[in-house]
């Protein structure tokens, strides 16, 4: 059949197959309980390898990429596309999620209630993380920090700007206001 191909090599547990239509080549390998199958379509590259309960998927598409990685309840899913990269990693009940796009890069983790949000833009870095009722923010800018923890009905603020350090706690109807300026401290009740 015109620009058609098709070969098959068996030996023993081991079976090939490579079949090529005009730009279009698949490529399988069977050794065992590994499989490989390799498909390429123009600009366009697929590969998958199955080892037992370990499986990984491959995607090219110019300058795009995509792999994904499968060994039990452990799933890794990379996608690239020119400068941005996506990483989610799953293991059981564990969830990690990367995202970078130029000089930005966001880590999100996530652990049955526990969930943590990095995320960095230059000097800019933001940390969000929550359990279950708790909750931590924590913004960075150059040489700015400000950190926002929060339990239940308990807010606590610190800002730190250069020598500057202000603490706020606040409790229900209470709020406490804590002001150091180098090695003088003033505190309002």
């Amino acid at each position: 059949m015109q620009n058609y191909t098709a070969v098959i090599v068996s030996i023993h547990n081991y079976t090939s197959v490579i079949v090529s239509i005009h730009n279009y080549t698949t490529v399988i390998v069977s050794i065992h309980n590994y499989t490989t199958a390799i498909v390429s379509i123009h600009n366009y590259t697929a590969a998958i390898v199955s080892i037992q309960n370990y499986t990984t998927l491959i995607v090219s598409i110019h300058n795009y990429t995509t792999v994904i990685v499968s060994i039990h309840n452990y799933t890794t899913l990379i996608v690239s596309i020119h400068n941005y990269t996506t990483a989610i990693v799953s293991i059981q009940n564990y969830t990690t999620v990367i995202v970078s796009i130029h000089n930005y890069t966001a880590v999100i983790v996530s652990i049955q209630n526990y969930t943590t949000l990095i995320v960095s833009k230059h000097n800019y870095t933001t940390v969000i993380v929550s359990i279950h009722n708790y909750t931590t923010l924590i913004v960075s800018i150059h040489n700015y920090t400000t950190a926002i923890v929060r339990i239940h009905n308990y807010t606590a603020v610190i800002v730190s700007i250069h020598n500057y350090t202000t603490l706020i706690v606040s409790i229900h109807n209470y709020t406490t206001v804590i002001v150091s300026i180098c090695k003088t401290t003033r505190l309002s009740l």
